[in-house]
């Protein structure tokens, strides 16, 4: 049975060994050479790395297979750019399994996930950060002149932990209500219970969820509340405990009320009540597949590139 939609572990398709016809294979190489990442970092020039869906029905992939191919003529960037071509599972080379994407759905007119590599090894995302943009021969052909050129607009720097701010009684009102544009995270800890395990925890998950959410509009801000108490709307019994404030109801704050289970009950609790959806994670916490490759691919070149 095909596949409708692409959704939950993506199962190798039947097809996968044999789905790219000997037109395409003249053009294209397979992201999943059969060698683990070997095939992909032996060609040191600019690469385009075009992932679809629907490997079992290439039917619904011929306009996106027949666009690449035009080009990568040799006449227009056959020569100068490396076209990857692949079904999604062929992620794997890349360390990603498929499985976090299990709440996203895609019908079969999904255009395809796109990624270049420019000369100086920065993976760009053709799209943006709410998803991928629809390719037409016109855009998708001056994605790949401004990749050759290296005119994209350089990625930004992802960091896997970034410090997180204090805040006090003092600054409490201006930070939190002084401004609508973010939705807010307040974490409340206790000086006097640095040094174990829990509270220790704590905080370095909140420099991980800091790093993990650097592109939303969320701000994360810790209160050590041993010398004095938060604002009345924020009565805990014990410490960690982290509050939400989404900008459209900052004057009721959504408590979270098991924060030290871990990184991804935190996640899960922002994207639950963030006032719009995350960019790159979904309600329910799931990270959404089009950034999650992104930083996948990312890593391996750069660990490659060391």
């Amino acid at each position: 049975m095909l596949r409708s939609y692409f959704c939950d572990y993506n199962v190798m398709p039947l097809n996968y060994n044999t789905w790219m016809s000997p037109q395409y294979s003249e053009r294209f190489q397979r992201v999943d050479d059969g060698d683990t990442t070997l095939g992909i970092t032996r060609d040191k020039r600019p690469m385009l790395i075009v992932l679809h869906f629907f490997a079992e029905n290439v039917s619904y992939l011929q306009q996106w297979l027949d666009m690449v191919y035009k080009l990568s003529a040799k006449e227009l960037y056959g020569e100068k750019i490396a076209f990857f071509v692949d079904d999604l599972w062929s992620t794997h080379v890349f360390g990603w399994d498929g499985y976090v994407c299990r709440s996203e759905n895609y019908p079969m007119e999904s255009p395809p996930l796109i990624y270049g590599k420019d000369a100086a090894g920065k993976v760009h995302f053709f799209g943006s950060d709410k998803g991928p943009k629809t390719p037409s021969l016109e855009s998708l052909g001056e994605f790949c002149k401004q990749l050759l050129e290296g005119s994209l607009i350089a990625p930004i720097e992802y960091k896997d932990k970034i410090p997180v701010p204090g805040i006090d009684l003092v600054n409490f009102n201006e930070i939190v209500y002084g401004q609508d544009e973010m939705d807010i995270l307040i974490c409340l800890y206790s000086s006097q219970k640095l040094g174990t395990p829990d509270t220790d925890k704590f905080l370095k998950d909140l420099e991980s969820l800091a790093g993990k959410l650097q592109q939303e509009q969320v701000q994360i801000w810790k209160m050590n509340v041993q010398n004095e108490s938060p604002p009345k709307k924020f009565q805990i019994e014990s410490t960690p405990a982290v509050f939400m404030l989404p900008r459209t109801q900052k004057h009721n704050p959504i408590r979270c009320f098991d924060p030290s289970r871990g990184i991804y009950t935190l996640i899960k609790f922002v994207a639950e009540h963030s006032s719009e959806e995350l960019l790159y994670y979904d309600r329910r916490g799931f990270p959404k597949v089009h950034g999650h490759l992104l930083h996948h691919i990312t890593y391996s070149f750069n660990e490659i590139n060391k």
